[in-house]
C-alpha cells in the first residue's frame, strides 16, 4: 500500500510542479524522483504487505479516478481493496 500511494504521490506532485514541456519527460522525471526514494519506502511497504498478508485491509482514498482505477471493479483493480 505504501509503495503504490507513494509512487502516485511522487508522480502527481512532480507533475504539478514541473516546468512546461513534454508530458513524457515530466513523467520520466517524476519516476526518477520516486526511484531515488525506493530505499526510504521499503520498510513501510514491507510492513504494509505483512499486515495485508495477515488479514489487514487495504484502503483507497483521494483522487476519484485513481481510486476507481485501482478498485476491484476495474479491469486492472486489486482485490481486497476498500473505499
Amino acid at each position: 500500500m505504501g509503495l503504490i500511494i507513494t509512487i502516485i504521490g511522487c508522480t502527481m506532485g512532480a507533475a504539478d510542479n514541473a516546468l512546461p514541456g513534454s508530458y513524457l519527460m515530466r513523467t520520466v522525471n517524476a519516476m526518477e524522483a520516486c526511484r531515488a526514494d525506493i530505499a526510504g519506502m521499503q520498510k513501510a511497504v514491507e510492513a504494509a504487505a505483512d499486515r495485508l498478508a495477515n488479514g489487514g485491509k487495504f484502503w483507497l482514498a483521494g483522487q476519484p479516478s485513481m481510486v476507481s482505477e485501482l478498485s476491484p471493479s476495474s479491469a486492472v483493480g486489486f482485490q481486497k481493496i476498500y473505499k
